[in-house]
């Protein structure tokens, strides 16, 4: 007797054991790891490179001891007559090959890409003592009832136990030896060390309604890319669960139960792929038989299970039609919210943005959605396919094509999955050269007059070419790597489904099967093909769908610095009172910008700021507006902190008059109503006569209508001010920001747009930052800054009356340059 092969419970136990104890060690690592967040993985394994290469060969030369035993079972059942050894030996001695194969595939795999042997890996010490565990006992236990050799296979079978055996004793000769030579509790990792040497310390969470500036902006962003590429598949998924509930229609009970049903025409389109090779099969054999007679109905049923199979027969095709209401729910709520996040974040993700890189990642708005249409649609029914497959080769057929169906799928996807890994980081390099591309055209475009005033068409075509070079080299790295995998793929089938034919042509000679058994099993295998070719291409979509989705995912979680109390109330302006007290800011710490800035804009008042370039001017109005909090002191509107009140309300209470006003690619009566969209026509009128622009507007070919082009290049400097002074005067503010609305403009249009900011003054607290004295000389309050602090205070004619003053040389100096300049009322 060889307990090896004729014992089967002996055999299942050990592979029972092998199997559920190690999942079960893995699932409590991966779980637990899931709790306590990321961990470096080099950190846990303790063992280091040189006894992690031991280990794989020690496992290799275990996997290597099973492939002797069914080499030399496989001769010894052909050479013997009247001998096999029991089926489920022979099942447990292929599952024992196998597992082990797994164990050496995930010790080998060592990437920090997000894979499922993340988790393993970290896991790695325990699962692999138990799994030695149990294979020192079981061979010791096989190897005690082995008879005395008799013949070759026999000793061939004591040899590979007893070889087992010592394997075993050695792999816990290295675990001890290593052990000792552990490192201590205390050694730190490369980042840890890193970290505390540099000073750097995580961003503590910021109080609320404060700006959160401990870090800069880059380095968060960073860091959070670097944690995600160290997580596992759980957490890495987990990440995207911020993105889910725009998908799920809650509030949409019509289109919940679209879902509901073709959930259920997913389920009856698995049975169909089981009958309609199960009835082709009948048909068969109903041919086969002698004046049976032509099988109408068999015939007509089969063809009826084909027309219900696949995405183009009828189920399919009906899930689809439902699932379009859905997708389009899916794609509005995402797309929309993407913007709105967007819009929503604070100023400082708009300073450090590039444009092109941020339309690009919210054109991605539908990967997500893609990638869940792939997951519940392709993904599972392929891996539901196969599942149900070897379950059916069991009941109809036997154990072994059940095997072969099993070993099958797992080489077929753990090679998918494997080189689409590896493909990974090239299709990311790809999207990331395409971006630069895309960013590279993007600027080229919106910058369209500077290329020309600089005559730089060739130069921007240079460096979009070069951007375009290398999109395209990574791109034929990922199309290569391609057509490697889909050989590999094609061999692993066509391998597969040479062994089920010949052991079904083996049976149907015999007599064990009919020749409709071979058709069923040809044609099951032969359509298992399919479900397997759209597994590589879905799980590499897949992989793509992630990639776009990740930049999406980055700019979700990017929150704002700037952000309301929970108690926020609407701001009550009365008067317009403005006060600074005491406020020093700095967008990075190590250089203020501001430092106990303090002045009052009372009501009804103008105060002018002048200084030179850099000194703090337009930050003064950033923070006033919030686009950012102050470090220290306080900003109050009517005796209310800006902090204490609601973003909204502070906004729609002030308005702004820009330098360079930016507008939309639309018509003017559009980009006037902006201000107000609720305001009729005759407002609108009515601010355009107020900001002298009406008759100007009426000239143009479609008057109100015309569009102004992107960003209002069809109008010239002093017709887009105009507008923008149209547009706050719609707008009705309390507060008027002015920040230096007429510099960029000659002397005469300067005098027709300095009328029309008279206008929008009159009468509100107007704070105006101003490059040219003579449009403020008549202020209420001047502030001279200079380097983040207000160094002179007072009129025009008080500031005069300084000989060594900021603001009397500033005077001066630009009387020199223009000596006909001059004085402009703003009262």
């Amino acid at each position: 007797m060889v307990l090896r092969y004729d014992n089967p419970h002996l055999n299942i136990a050990e592979v029972a054991c092998l199997y559920g104890g190690f999942l079960g060690l893995w699932t409590l690592k991966a779980l637990k790891q899931q709790r306590n967040g990321s961990e470096d993985l080099s950190r846990k394994s303790r063992f280091g490179k040189e006894p992690l290469k031991i280990v794989s060969w020690w496992i290799l030369a275990v996997a290597l001891t099973y492939v002797i035993d069914i080499a030399n079972l496989v001769v010894y059942a052909l050479r013997t007559p009247n001998w096999w050894p029991h089926k489920a030996s022979v099942v447990c001695l292929v599952l024992s090959l196998l597992f082990w194969g797994v164990v050496l595939i995930s010790c080998a795999d060592t990437s920090e890409l997000p894979r499922y042997t993340n988790s393993f890996f970290s896991a790695y010490r325990v699962n692999v003592l138990y799994a030695w565990l149990t294979e020192a006992i079981f061979e010791s236990v096989f190897l005690a009832f082995t008879p005395i050799p008799g013949d070759t296979f026999q000793g061939i079978l004591m040899a590979d136990h007893l070889a087992r055996v010592l394997l075993c004793i050695f792999a816990f000769a290295i675990y001890v030896t290593y052990r000792r030579k552990r490192p201590s509790r205390d050694t730190m990792d490369y980042e840890e060390r890193t970290m505390f040497e540099s000073g750097t310390q995580l961003d503590p969470e910021a109080p609320e309604g404060q700006s959160s500036q401990a870090l800069p902006h880059t380095t968060k962003r960073s860091d959070a890319k670097k944690s995600k590429k160290n997580t596992s598949w759980i957490a890495y998924f987990k990440s995207f669960a911020i993105l889910f509930p725009y998908l799920w229609p809650v509030k949409n009970l019509r289109l919940q139960l679209h879902v509901f049903v073709c959930v259920l025409l997913l389920i009856f389109g698995r049975i169909a792929n089981i009958l309609a090779p199960r009835q082709l099969g009948v048909v068969t054999e109903k041919l086969s038989e002698t004046n049976s007679g032509v099988p109408w109905f068999e015939v007509l049923l089969f063809v009826f299970y084909r027309f219900l199979q696949g995405n183009m027969g009828l189920v399919g095709s009906l899930r689809s039609f439902l699932w379009i209401p859905v997708s389009q729910y899916a794609y509005r709520a995402l797309s929309t919210k993407a913007l709105q996040h967007v819009l929503g974040l604070s100023y400082d993700f708009h300073l450090n943005k590039r444009g092109g890189e941020v339309l690009a990642a919210l054109t991605k708005a539908n990967s997500v959605n893609t990638f869940v249409e792939q997951l519940l649609f392709q993904i599972g029914p392929v891996l539901t396919d196969l599942a149900v497959a070897i379950i059916y080769f069991f009941v109809k057929f036997d154990v072994y094509f059940s095997l072969v169906v099993l070993v099958m799928t797992f080489c077929y996807c753990y090679v998918t999955v494997k080189i689409t890994s590896w493909r990974t980081e090239a299709r990311r390099k790809m999207v990331n050269s395409w971006r630069d591309s895309y960013g590279v055209q993007n600027d080229a475009i919106m910058n369209y007059e500077t290329v020309k005033n600089f005559d730089a068409d060739e130069f921007e075509n240079h460096r979009f070419g070069d951007a375009v070079d290398k999109y395209l080299l990574q791109e034929n790295t990922v199309l290569s790597s391609l057509s490697v995998l889909n050989i590999i793929q094609g061999g692993i089938f066509t391998s597969s489904l040479c062994v089920a034919c010949l052991l079904s042509a083996y049976k149907v000679s015999f007599g064990y099967n009919t020749v409709g058994d071979f058709v069923v099993l040809l044609t099951y295998m032969t359509q298992l093909q399919q479900p397997l070719n759209f597994f590589g291409a879905l799980y590499r979509s897949l992989q793509n769908s992630i990639i776009d989705a990740e930049r999406l995912l980055e700019i979700f979680e990017e929150q704002p610095t700037v952000v309301e109390k929970k108690d926020a109330a609407p701001l009550k302006v009365t008067n317009g009172r403005v006060v600074f007290s005491n406020v020093s800011f700095a967008y990075d710490p190590r250089k203020p910008v501001l430092s106990n800035v303090n002045f009052v804009a009372e009501p009804g008042k103008v105060i002018a700021l002048v200084g030179e370039s850099g000194g703090g001017k337009s930050t003064i109005m950033r923070i006033l507006l919030r686009f950012f909090d102050v470090n220290d002191g306080s900003i109050t509107i009517d005796d209310q902190d800006v902090r204490d009140v609601t973003l909204s309300s502070l906004r729609s209470s002030i308005g702004v008059v820009p330098q360079d006003s930016i507008l939309f690619n639309d018509t003017v009566m559009y980009n006037i109503k902006y201000a107000k969209p609720s305001a009729s026509n005759e407002e609108v009128y009515e601010a355009a006569k107020a900001a002298q622009i009406h008759d100007r507007i009426l000239e143009f070919p479609d008057g109100y209508h015309s569009r102004v082009g992107e960003r209002g290049l069809k109008l010239s400097g002093g017709e887009k001010q105009r507008m923008a002074v149209a547009r706050a005067i719609l707008k009705n503010p309390t507060i008027i920001l002015l920040d230096e609305a007429t510099s960029a403009l000659d002397t005469n249009t300067e005098r027709h747009i300095q009328a029309s900011l008279n206008r929008l003054a009159a009468g509100r607290t107007a704070i105006v930052i101003a490059h040219r004295l003579s449009t403020i000389t008549n202020a209420d309050l001047i502030l001279c800054i200079s380097n983040g602090k207000v160094v002179e205070t007072g009129t025009h004619e008080d500031l005069l009356k300084h000989d060594d003053g900021v603001y009397r040389k500033m005077w001066l100096q630009q009387a020199n340059k223009d000596p006909s300049s001059k004085k402009f009322s703003v009262e």
